[in-house]
């Protein structure tokens, strides 16, 4: 490391890591040297490994200032929200990555590579970076949802990240493969996959939860025999409608079952109309249940 401030240390890395990045937009990975990073920064190709030994470090030090700026956005929705639904807080997650377009990338393509070509000082300062997402995330889950199991989300939702950019990104030969192959594909934006993911893994907990919580609710009312099918079948149905937009088909379809149809009617009519598999089962464990009760 040359002598030198601590500032132009970090502006000549940063300028460094800029070039890079500019590079990555129209080239790949093993097109990119260190030669071709220095024709893009005021100082000499030498210079640079004064900085970083390898690319692969340079590429590295990008990806740890992606995780950084990330977690530092994430953070803040746990410091600056007392409370977020879920649909809000994949809706935040999601947001916050479609802005990380670049740490996608790496992840999906050469993460391996970089890890393996570095020093280990290098791959130390990049772990803690990382880490500082993880704990980012564990703090959003911990305050917004506090019953869910935390750990599971995480060691589910950071894995599957390694697949998104593959799935919104494909190079015109990549397409032409694809129609030649007959492969019927919609490409998917980073929010739309993100958001469905974080949603399901949330909805799962809370169809688990409230589906015991509601059972443990019907057996209180039989118990007490207070016409155990209707009230409850209502009750259930409210819940329904406070976690879930399509409340108001919900509902309809439950005065409809009032009103003499039947349960097995209101049952498919309702199904019908409800958009994901969670609502579907939160819909059938409460037919279950109301039947049952009869």
């Amino acid at each position: 490391m040359p002598k030198g401030s601590p500032e132009l240390t970090a502006s000549r890395k940063e300028e460094i890591m800029n070039a890079c990045e500019t590079l990555y937009q129209t080239m790949s990975f093993k097109e990119i040297t260190i030669k071709e990073i220095g024709a893009f920064t005021s100082f000499t190709r030498t210079s640079i490994y004064n900085y970083f030994q390898t690319k692969e470090e340079i590429f590295l030090a990008l990806m740890q200032r992606e995780y950084e700026q990330w977690a530092s956005e994430i953070q803040a929705l746990a410091d600056t929200h007392d409370t977020m639904s879920a649909a809000e807080f994949a809706k935040a997650l999601a947001g916050s990555l479609e802005k990380h377009v670049l740490l996608l990338k790496l992840l999906a393509m050469n993460h391996y590579d970089m890890e393996e070509h570095s020093r280990p000082e290098r791959l130390t300062d990049f772990k803690v970076a990382y880490s500082a997402s993880l704990d980012a995330v564990r703090s959003c889950l911990c305050k917004f949802f506090p019953d869910i199991d935390t750990e599971r989300f995480i060691f589910v939702f950071f894995p599957f990240l390694f697949g998104v950019y593959p799935y919104t990104e494909a190079t015109e030969k990549q397409l032409a493969a694809m129609r030649e192959a007959k492969i019927s594909f919609r490409m998917h934006s980073i929010f739309e996959i993100v958001s469905s993911c974080v949603t399901q893994l949330l909805g799962e907990h809370f169809a688990a939860a409230e589906f015991l919580q509601l059972g443990a609710q019907l057996a209180d009312l039989a118990r007490a025999r207070l016409g155990a099918g209707e009230q409850f079948l209502g009750l259930g149905l409210e819940t329904l409608g406070e976690r879930h937009e399509k409340a108001g088909v919900v509902l309809d379809e439950f005065e409809r079952f009032l009103a003499g149809d039947g349960l097995d009617a209101a049952h498919a009519a309702c199904n019908g109309k409800l958009a994901h598999d969670a609502q579907r089962a939160d819909l059938r464990g409460i037919v279950l249940m109301r039947a049952a009760a009869e």
